[in-house]
């Protein structure tokens, strides 16, 4: 569970803060736990706590957590601001006053708005005000409904309701305004076809995809269903502005919906040595201690599947990377695209090593048939025994031919590189790929797991344990 921390207390606390650290309440953001006692020893725990004047916080984070689908550019300026824009209409729609809607608002603060457009920020909230979701959206269409967006004036709320979106008059950029709680603050508000407003909500995107937001404001008359006391707090004619922003509520996209007495068999850690000590205290493995603590929320076979899904996803970024026909990434600078390049070059390179012949009419059928591979985890969940012979991945058929005393001489840290810049290039054109823990930072795992299956995994038998070890550790 995530600690319910208030916008009010957040405020609250920053102006006792320097201006630097105010920036970094986020950074906590992980729930606290404290193991259960028994009644015999409840007075050496009050002993003990009473002695020790710092609390201990301790990580119980779940890997999807750290772990979440999305698309690029940024965790904060688009995988954020979607899930916040999708979150307001949920919450519309639950209270039934979608119908109600003629006109929606989007006001942009401090970095959303002087970064915003770079980071694919607009189009990102409108795909969300639209219901759709980072993890499920098709990245590849973003650009056209946009652009269709802003042509025909016309946006889809939740899906179910269409209304007219001035792009120009209804999205404002605050360039030179931040909101008080965090530097990538929004405002969203929607409107009926009289002009009077419905309900209003502020969002904080604080990094990794996460989404702090107040309590949604919205008129009494316009509820549909009961308001809920922890998403919707109804409007009071005559109230003041002061108390219309006292109370305030935190609602994270990762929340768990779970009972405190399912911590009750957490292995909890709040740093590396605490986490070291509890691996030696219940002999287990870093992963072992992971998988537990994800069991207190689902079954095993759900986390493992999720687990697959998320390095499927890994896996499938970084074919999309080098496999890319584009040669500039998108924008006005023309960057220029160099994962494929550089994938063709180690290609040739390692079959001259290798002693393999890879002919120009060979090598032009991998490159323009990079949908006829199968993935890693679709081999791994296939029916039936799996092939000796590797069908997972990009170059896997001819790795496999490879002694394995001879891929340790290959240039493992090139390989590695080029893996984890197909992927950066992947987020940076607005594709699907893996927070880890940021896009900014999702190519470095997925390169050093794919690395590790194509070079270094004795068998494809060994690859769904080594890929769940592997990410479970991370």
């Amino acid at each position: 569970m995530r600690p319910r921390l208030t916008a009010a207390a957040l405020r609250a606390s920053s102006s006792r803060t320097s201006p630097r650290s105010r920036f970094l309440w986020h950074v906590r953001r992980y729930s606290t736990f404290t193991p259960p006692v028994s009644q015999a020893s409840a007075a050496t725990a009050a002993a003990t706590e009473t002695a020790s004047s710092q609390e201990v916080n301790h990580a119980v984070v779940s890997i999807f957590d750290m772990f979440s689908i999305g698309v690029g550019p940024s965790s904060s300026h688009t995988v954020g601001p979607m899930r916040a824009a999708r979150i307001f209409v949920k919450e519309a729609a639950s209270h039934g006053f979608v119908p109600d809607i003629a006109q929606i608002r989007v006001d942009l603060f401090g970095s959303l708005a002087l970064t915003g457009v770079g980071h694919g920020t607009p189009g990102a909230i409108l795909m969300g005000l639209e219901g759709e979701s980072p993890e499920l959206i098709d990245a590849k269409s973003i650009p056209s409904r946009l652009e269709n967006i802003q042509r025909n004036s016309i946006l889809n709320v939740a899906g179910t309701h269409k209304i007219t979106f001035d792009y120009a008059k209804h999205l404002k950029f605050h360039y030179d305004q931040v909101l008080p709680q965090h530097p990538n603050g929004m405002r969203i508000t929607c409107f009926d076809k009289e002009g009077d407003m419905i309900g209003t909500n502020e969002f904080f995107s604080v990094g990794g995809g996460f989404v702090i937001n107040d309590l949604m404001r919205v008129l009494p008359k316009f509820l549909r269903t009961p308001a809920k006391p922890t998403t919707v707090k109804p409007i009071v004619e005559k109230e003041s502005e002061t108390a219309a922003t006292t109370d305030h509520h935190v609602e994270n996209i990762f929340q768990k919906n779970t009972k405190d007495d399912h911590l009750t068999n957490m292995l909890p850690f709040h740093n590396a040595q605490s986490l070291l000590d509890v691996c030696t205290e219940q002999h287990m493995t870093i992963a072992e201690v992971v998988f537990q603590n994800e069991l207190q929320w689902r079954e095993a076979d759900e986390v493992k599947k999720r687990t697959m899904g998320i390095w499927n996803v890994m896996d499938q970024s970084i074919m999309n990377g080098i496999s890319s026909r584009e040669e500039y990434l998108p924008g006005k600078l023309k960057v220029k695209r160099r994962a494929p390049v550089l994938y063709n070059k180690l290609m040739r390179g390692f079959a001259e090593y290798a002693g393999m012949n890879l002919s120009p009419k060979s090598h032009t059928a991998i490159e323009q048939s990079p949908t006829n591979r199968t993935l890693i985890s679709d081999a791994l969940i296939r029916k039936g025994k799996i092939p000796r012979e590797s069908e997972f991945t990009l170059a896997y058929k001819d790795l496999a031919r490879v002694p394995r005393e001879m891929k340790r001489h290959l240039p493992a840290l090139d390989w590695i590189s080029m893996y984890a810049l197909a992927v950066n290039e992947e987020n940076a054109a607005g594709g699907r790929v893996v927070t880890a823990p940021t896009n900014g930072a999702a190519g470095t795992i997925p390169a050093v797991l794919k690395y590790y299956l194509e070079f270094i995994c004795p068998s494809p038998e060994h690859a769904e344990r080594d890929i769940l070890e592997f990410l479970f550790t991370a």
